[in-house]
């Protein structure tokens, strides 16, 4: 039999193992809880584009209406989502602290991504809408950057310089499969807006008090819009205002509040980095649900676009350039 001084050690020393055993465990837990919730988000914001081409093509919905059945039923999602993230006494005065939070350049800026987002896909791919909009935010985001007295090192001007001859193969007019010039400016649009809300919304305290409110300033305007879009229009196929209002639900406003559960998990450049998953996500469900091809000029610009914004990423230092979200 051991001596009691070494039993008792060992005991102690089991006790610590299994407390270094219960953290490693739930370590993992958290790490795959992280994972899941990245997912699934990646996942939305490529359903969003599936959603929209869906709608304005196999079930000829107007852009306009597509844009407006989004908005409003994105406004309606986030009233729900808010009062859930606001504790029990604050819940009463919910749009008094989500306009607060928010502002009318982040709304307008959010009403012309959603415009532009809406009149690209009537004539563009899914999964080449999202690369050009990847490529314009971060251009945007560089470009906000320089001129605030930002300055790229080696490495980012070389990314940026793929970036940008990457975009420019993927719509060249005389390559077979490039999108029209009016769908490719509509593009274009999306990801400049979506970079000038972003940077409106740096300031903001909370994100998801901030989106919701930003919403919320859409609805008057939105719902002038959806007046005279109905009016003169009627919508051809009611399916396709199910997919707008799934997008606005799911992928837009559920989407978003999860994103910022997720973010302050995770460093900037891992958040950053892992949003490029988005159009590949987007490319190999627009195979099985749009019946899209991928083609080796998508493929080869996908890699020289997303190549160099990972490059971008990568050898930046975050004091340099804003924050994206």
């Amino acid at each position: 039999m051991p001596p009691a001084g070494n039993s008792k050690h060992a005991l102690r020393s089991d006790g610590r193992g299994s407390q270094h055993g219960r953290q490693d465990l739930q370590t993992v837990v958290l790490a795959m809880r992280i994972a899941l919730l990245a997912t699934l988000c990646l996942t939305l914001f490529a359903a969003n584009s599936l959603f929209c081409r869906a709608a304005l093509v196999a079930h000829a919905l107007p852009p306009w209406q597509y844009t407006v059945t989004r908005g409003l039923s994105a406004a309606a999602m986030l009233v729900l989502l808010a009062l859930c993230h606001l504790p029990p006494k604050h819940r009463f005065d919910v749009f008094q602290r989500a306009l607060a939070e928010s502002s009318w350049k982040a709304s307008l800026s959010l009403l012309g991504y959603m415009a532009c987002f809406s009149l690209s896909y009537v004539n563009m791919q899914a999964a080449m809408g999202t690369l050009i909009f990847n490529a314009c935010i971060q251009i945007a985001m560089l470009g906000y950057g320089l001129w605030h007295g930002a300055r790229l090192n080696p490495w980012q001007i070389c990314g940026l310089a793929i970036v940008v001859a990457g975009l420019l193969w993927l719509c060249l007019p005389q390559v077979e499969g490039a999108p029209p010039l009016d769908a490719t400016l509509f593009a274009v649009g999306v990801g400049l807006f979506w970079g000038a809300y972003t940077l409106c919304g740096r300031k903001a305290h909370d994100a998801i008090l901030a989106t919701a409110g930003n919403f919320f300033r859409c609805v008057p305007i939105l719902v002038v819009i959806g007046l005279a879009s109905f009016t003169t229009n009627p919508a051809a196929d009611p399916m396709g205002l199910v997919h707008a209002l799934c997008a606005g639900a799911l992928a837009t406003a559920l989407g978003y509040v999860l994103w910022y559960r997720v973010v302050p998990k995770m460093s900037l450049v891992n958040g950053s980095i892992i949003q490029l998953a988005v159009p590949i996500i987007t490319a190999i469900l627009a195979v099985f649900t749009l019946n899209e091809p991928i083609t080796w000029h998508l493929t080869l610009s996908s890699g020289c676009i997303l190549g160099g914004i990972a490059l971008c990423i990568l050898s930046g230092h975050p004091k340099d350039l804003p924050k994206s979200t």
